[in-house]
């Protein structure tokens, strides 16, 4: 078996995502997604969607971030709006 290396850039990421998530657990939902490193929460339409603004240092940090988010209790799905790298 042939293992290829593979160099890879990291850059600091800025992200945004609309997370849409069961009404009832709206409130909750957002506490447990603004406590985790690197994200800020930006406003909420009371119906179960917000805006979860990303600012991480590595693909491997964005990944697991979307990841945890995904696996919150209640969280039906999350789209990401905007992505830089620099």
């Amino acid at each position: 078996m042939r293992t290829v290396k593979v160099d890879v850039e990291e850059h600091f990421h800025i992200s945004s995502f609309v997370v849409r998530c069961l009404p009832e657990r709206l409130q909750d939902i957002m506490a447990a997604v603004g406590a985790l490193p690197g994200v800020e929460i930006h406003g909420d339409d009371g119906c179960g969607k917000f805006v979860a603004l990303l600012e991480l240092e590595s693909d491997k940090a964005l990944v697991e971030t979307i990841t945890t988010i995904e696996l919150i209790k209640g969280v039906v799905n999350t789209s990401m709006v905007y992505h830089h790298t620099e």
